[in-house]
């Protein structure tokens, strides 16, 4: 009988190990799962992440540099001469540093969502030209200097087209790119319950060990360090992105990469706080009778 019982509790010790293995791994994936489900599926979310990016110098630059190019570049002649892109990107320059340039941003924002939906969920036709590219959409900001220079009375202003450009701030590969709509996929039918099941397993844990007190220092330190390795995950995120950048919009795909950040630090936080709530209450437990 002894033998019996120690053999179980050797299994047990087994199978609670490698639950609380997938609580470390799943806690993170959870976070992060959740976070961009909401943001792939809900557009007011996904603007409301990067609404703030409106007053960055360094998105001021780079949609001012790449608007006044456009529109100088579709006025042909007229568009080359000295005088017209001093005019054009005053006016450019005039428009991002306003107040019309959150109504600008977050019209693009919702262009840019939309386009980015259309990618990962492959919809043929709508992404032929910008297929794997993250970009920041520059017509919204093309009508406000167009409607800028006409109210200024400029003569070649009516003669701007219609801009239906972007600016490339991440281009991927083929690859990665049926990577992430396999993952657009994986996370429509997981994110909502892969929290609870994490839950599950960390209680599966507590219970499975041969002793609660063994259990809840075991969960505890599998939720702790779950949370350790997405802080460090998430602090190579702006070097990688930046990596993907062409080296004129990098500081803009950083501030996109900081702001898609901003939401984790809570979340991870209560993982933490969490775990270690659960190895605090197992070390100043009792010791127990195994079972």
């Amino acid at each position: 009988m002894a033998g019996s019982s120690g053999a179980a509790g050797v299994v047990r010790r087994v199978v609670a190990s490698v639950l609380a293995v997938l609580v470390m791994v799943l806690a993170p994936v959870s976070l992060v799962a959740g976070w961009a489900w909401s943001q792939v599926s809900d557009t007011d979310r996904f603007v409301a992440t990067y609404a703030p990016l409106a007053q960055a110098p360094e998105l001021h630059q780079l949609i001012s540099t790449s608007l006044t190019d456009e529109i100088t570049g579709r006025l042909g002649l007229v568009g080359r001469l000295p005088a017209t892109r001093q005019v054009v990107a005053d006016a450019t320059l005039a428009v991002v540093s306003s107040d019309a340039v959150n109504a600008a941003w977050t019209a693009s924002l919702r262009l840019t969502h939309a386009r980015l939906v259309s990618l990962l969920a492959d919809d043929p036709g709508t992404l032929e030209l910008n297929d794997g590219a993250l970009q920041v959409q520059l017509g919204p900001f093309a009508d406000a200097v167009t409607h800028r220079l006409v109210e200024a009375g400029v003569p070649f202003a009516r003669l701007i087209p219609e801009v239906n450009a972007a600016v490339t701030i991440v281009q991927l590969d083929a690859e990665t790119v049926a990577q992430a709509r396999l993952g657009y996929r994986v996370l429509g039918a997981t994110a909502a319950w892969l929290p609870w099941l994490v839950l599950v397993l960390a209680i599966a844990v507590v219970l499975v060990w041969p002793t609660k007190r063994g259990g809840l220092i075991l969960a505890g330190s599998a939720g702790m360090l779950g949370a350790a390795l997405l802080a460090v995950g998430l602090a190579q995120v702006v070097p990688v992105m930046e990596g993907l950048a062409p080296a004129n919009t990098r500081p803009v795909a950083g501030l996109l990469a900081d702001a898609a950040l901003s939401g984790f630090p809570s979340p991870t936080l209560a993982v933490f706080v969490a775990g270690a709530a659960a190895l605090f209450t197992g070390l100043m437990s009792a010791p127990e009778r195994r079972h």
